[in-house]
Order: C-alpha cells, then sequence, then structure tokens
C-alpha cells in the first residue's frame, strides 16, 4: 500500500510537467484508484502522499490543457 502511495506521488509529481508529464498525470489517477480501492478496509499510513499525488497530476493536466488551448489559439489566429 504503502509503494502505491509513493509511487502515485512521484507520478504525479513528474505529471507537473507540461506536456510531457501528461501520461503520467493520467497514470498517476490510475494508481489512485487502485490505491483507494485496495485500502477501503485498511489504514494507509501514506495515504498524504496518495493525495498530494493526485492533486499534482489534476494541477499538471490543467496545465497541459491550458497550454494545448493556448497554442491552438495561436495557431488559428496567424
Amino acid at each position: 500500500m504503502i509503494e502505491v502511495s509513493l509511487r502515485c506521488f512521484v507520478f504525479g509529481l513528474i505529471g507537473l510537467i507540461p506536456v510531457l508529464g501528461f501520461p503520467l498525470a493520467v497514470l498517476t489517477v490510475i494508481h489512485f484508484w487502485k490505491a483507494r480501492l485496495a485500502a477501503a478496509s485498511e489504514w494507509n499510513p501514506a495515504h498524504a502522499y496518495l493525495n498530494c499525488g493526485l492533486l499534482f497530476a489534476a494541477l499538471g493536466c490543467g496545465a497541459s490543457i491550458i497550454l494545448f488551448g493556448i497554442v491552438l489559439v495561436a495557431l488559428l489566429v496567424q
């Protein structure tokens, strides 16, 4: 359980990189849900890492989507 939570945290950190980290951000969400389902009846001492990983993944996805939108608008305006 702890390993999955730490893996989620690290993937979320890497997912903060716009565009390049997008696949790892998606992978973070998958690991997050697997860890939540596995720990439904158990206490996870690394739950803070798990939650932070999801937060970082969400921020990375948001940054990637915003950056993609800016580039798309810049290409359409030309």
